[in-house]
């Protein structure tokens, strides 16, 4: 009990273990929409559109196709630029939690001295859980 530190005043060593655990699982899904959904969904627009690679060999010789095709390209990247921009930008969810307290009338009040006096006069509690809840009602920043 004499040895207790604050959290503050503990020099933790940075390890390979502590970076790797506490990373920022929004660069996981940032990985996983680059390396799964766009290709799948890129995969998916050349199927609805109904191109193939004798289209794309036709882009080269025939005008009519290489506008058509140089149409469906640029929608194909519109499209996928603004579903890049939607998954970004899309908010968070937020959740709202009430952390609202009982607090009793005046009579049934109860001082930080009072209450540590009731626990120093009951047998049943140690000396060491005295002090322990002594210096936790001092630091808990409740007043009398």
């Amino acid at each position: 009990m004499d040895q207790e530190r604050l959290t503050a005043e503990m020099a933790f060593r940075l390890s390979r273990f502590f970076i790797g655990r506490y990373t920022n699982p929004a660069a996981l899904t940032t990985v996983l929409f680059f390396l799964i959904i766009l290709p799948l969904t890129g995969t998916v627009l050349v199927q609805l559109t109904g191109l193939t690679f004798d289209t794309f060999s036709d882009l080269w010789s025939n005008q009519v196709v290489q506008l058509e095709g140089a149409t469906r390209l640029a929608c194909m990247v519109f499209l996928c630029f603004v579903l890049t921009l939607y998954v970004a930008n899309r908010s968070k969810p937020v959740y709202l939690v009430d952390f609202s307290c009982y607090e009793p009338e005046d009579e049934r009040k109860m001082s930080v001295d009072s209450f540590l006096k009731m626990t120093e006069g009951n047998g049943a509690i140690t000396k060491d859980t005295v002090q322990f809840q002594e210096r936790i009602s001092n630091r808990a920043g409740l007043g009398d």
